[in-house]
This record gives structure tokens, sequence and C-alpha cells, in this order.
């Protein structure tokens, strides 16, 4: 062996031991190094392309794949290449390309037959591709085939069964169907707690998603007393700066704003904040979520100019990881047209609900809830200008009558 790929596999190492600790840039720096020094092992570029997504990176994970692509011809290799990929272009907006890979990858991996792991795995990438679609039966069938193939391989009382409850149950929250959500993610709960016993983070994930069906069903106490508990668990498991602590703290304040409680909200949105951006910086997008969060809260008090402050902050942050045609940027242009529109600022308004309208009409469909929603919007500020025009005229003319 080669001094040079000895070093490699001493820094690849390295890395891996800052992943453990969720250290990602330290270990994308180690990754890339071994890299360098030993460009012909494909697992350094795949490894560095992981920890570019998740430090907020997809476009530049992409560039590593595809790379690392041209060194593999083992199928299984070219699978995971595949599968990676797939998760990169979600990130990056493009969904269909995602599902694209995952159905090649999927392909391949029949030879196993359909009770293997990465047969489930992929079901499972499927199920959360589909739902970046808003394609939620699809999605839930993928999950619940995955729930069938988990219990004939592993049983009920297994993690990775108790994973798939808690994706299945998200796709149904996601489509609005919360009842079912909280059957999914109860048995979930349940498994993890038989597995973990009650201090544990997988059981925190569970209070978390129960949380936030309570908080849509309106059962906002209930609602809070799942969210403190993942949060009493996850500051015990990680201390205050980490995102799972971050998560928990924006989720009472999605809790407390509902309840009326604005400035009990923004007293969690920041804590939020504060712990993601010392773990990531600006530049990420959960970073962004909290910015505005944090908008959105300043707008229910009617402190439209601060609302806008924080919408711009999570725009500029969306801008830099995805560019300008991704769904949580037009995400940020609604927000936009919305304080403005509220402000009477009508011309604003219709410039970013026309930038959010094009990109959801590109990335979600035309027939999407969201898009007719911002086009709903968008109508409502023309009309809004046409009045206020119509009003500035007739003014004008009365007072040349005068």
């Amino acid at each position: 062996m080669s001094d040079s790929i000895q070093k490699a596999q001493e820094v690849y190492g390295r890395g891996q031991q800052f992943c453990e600790k969720e250290d990602y840039e330290e270990a994308l720096e180690c990754y890339i190094e071994a890299h360098k020094l030993d460009s012909t092992n494909p697992l350094y570029i795949h490894d560095a392309g992981l920890m570019l997504c998740n430090t907020g990176h997809p476009n530049k994970a992409i560039e590593y794949y595809e790379k690392g692509l041209e060194l593999v011809t083992n199928k299984d290799d070219i699978v995971k290449f595949w599968r990676s990929l797939a998760k990169a272009w979600i990130d990056c907006g493009d969904t269909g390309k995602g599902i694209e890979y995952l159905i090649k990858a999927l392909a391949i991996l029949d030879k196993y037959g359909e009770q293997h792991e990465l047969v489930i795995e992929s079901h499972n990438d499927l199920g959360f591709a589909w739902r970046r679609l808003s394609k939620y039966r699809k999605s839930i069938e993928h999950f619940e085939k995955a729930i069938d193939l988990n219990i004939a391989l592993h049983g009920e009382s297994h993690a990775n069964t108790a994973s798939s409850f808690h994706e299945t149950g998200r796709s149904f929250y996601d489509w609005g169907d919360y009842t079912k959500a909280v059957f999914y993610n109860e048995k979930a709960l349940a498994v993890r707690k038989n597995i973990y016993g009650d201090q544990h983070p997988d059981v925190a994930w569970s209070c978390s998603a129960l949380g936030l069906c309570w908080w849509r069903l309106s059962h906002y106490q209930k609602s809070i007393e799942y969210h403190e508990n993942a949060l009493a668990i996850d500051l015990k498991t990680y201390g205050e700066e980490h995102p799972a602590v971050a998560y928990d703290w924006n989720d009472l304040g999605l809790t407390w704003k509902a309840l009326g409680e604005y400035h009990k909200a923004i007293e969690y949105y920041e804590k939020a904040l504060a712990s993601n951006l010392k773990t990531y910086g600006e530049e990420h997008p959960d970073v962004a979520t909290f910015w505005s969060n944090l908008g959105s809260a300043w707008k229910a008090l009617g402190e439209y100019p601060k609302a806008i402050e924080y919408y711009e902050k999570a725009l500029a942050s969306n801008l830099k990881t995805y560019g300008e045609e991704h769904p949580d940027v037009a995400y940020d242009w609604n927000d936009l047209g919305s304080a403005w529109k509220a402000l009477g600022e009508y011309h604003k308004a219709i410039e970013y609900y026309e930038k959010a309208v094009h990109v959801r009409h590109l990335k979600l469909g035309k027939n999407h809830k969201k898009t007719l929603s911002t086009e709903s919007l968008l109508s409502e500020a023309r009309n809004a200008l046409g009045k206020t025009q119509k009003t500035s005229f007739f003014k004008k003319l009365f007072r040349k009558k005068n």
C-alpha cells in the first residue's frame, strides 16, 4: 500500500469521527483531503457529497456524485450513487429528476427480492420524493409497502418498522389527514418506547411529530405537552446547540403563535434561530425557515417592516442555497408579497407574487394548492391596486373641478 493511500484512509477515518459527532464541516474537509490523496477511491468523493448535502450545498454535492459515478462499475456502487444523486436533486428542488434516479436504482435492486434492506430503503426514498411533489397517495403506497416489508423481515417491534410508521404518518399529515397521522405516529412512538425506553432521540422525534398533529387539530395544550417532552429529551441528549433542540423550540413557537401568544412564539423562534446560526451559519435551509417563521410572527403583530426584514433574510439565504427556481424561494416571495400587500404597497406585492407564481407553476404545477393560493393573492393585490388607482384618479378629477 502506498503512503498516499494509507494517509487517505487515516484522514477518512478522522472524517468519520467528525461525522459521528455531527461536525459535518470538519468531516467534509477530511473527505476532500482523502479524495485528493487517493482519487481512485469512490467512497471518499461520495461521502464528501453527503457532507455537502448535510451543510446545505446540494448543488455542489451533485458535482461530486457525478465525478464519483465515473469511478464505479459495480452495480451496487452505482445504486449507491444514484440514490445519493436523487436526494441531492430533490434538495435542489428538482424532485422529478430525483425520482428518475430512484426508479432506476429500484429496478437494479430487484435482483435481491423484496425482503432486502436496500429495497425497503428505496421504497422509503420514493415515499419521501413523491411527498415532496405533493403526490401523497403515491407516497403513502411506498411507505406502506416499506411497513409490510419491514414487518415481514424484522417484525413490528423494530426500529425500521417504527421509522416507516413515522413517515407514513408524516405523509398523511402533509395530505391534511391529521387523524390518520396521529394513528401512525402513535404506533411509531409505542414501538420506539418499547425498544429504547422514554429518554431517546427517536422517542423525542415521535413526540415532536405528534405535537405537530395535535397543533393542526387545534388541541394546543396537548401539542405543547408533546413538544415540551421532545424538548426535555433532546436537551438532555444534545444540549442547547443542536438542530433537534432548535426544531423543538421552533415547534413550540408555532403552537404559541396559534394560541395568539405572538411574543412568546417569538421568544422560542429566536432561541431556535440562535442555535442553528451557531450550528450552520446564515446560508442553510433551516436557518432560512426560522427567519421566515419570525417574519410571520411579527406580521401577525402588525409589525410589517420587521416582518419584511426577516423574510428578506430568509430569501437571501435560500437564493444562495438553491437559486431562484425552488419551492422554498417561492415561499419567501409569497411571504414578502403578503407583507407588502398588508402595507398597501400593491406594486411591490404584485412583483413578489408574480415571481412566486412562476416558480410554483414550474415546480409544483398549475393545479397545486400552493400555486392556486398565490394566484388568488396576486389577483387580490391587482384588484386592490386597481381600486387605489381608480380612487386616486377621481380624487384628482374632483380637485380639478373645484
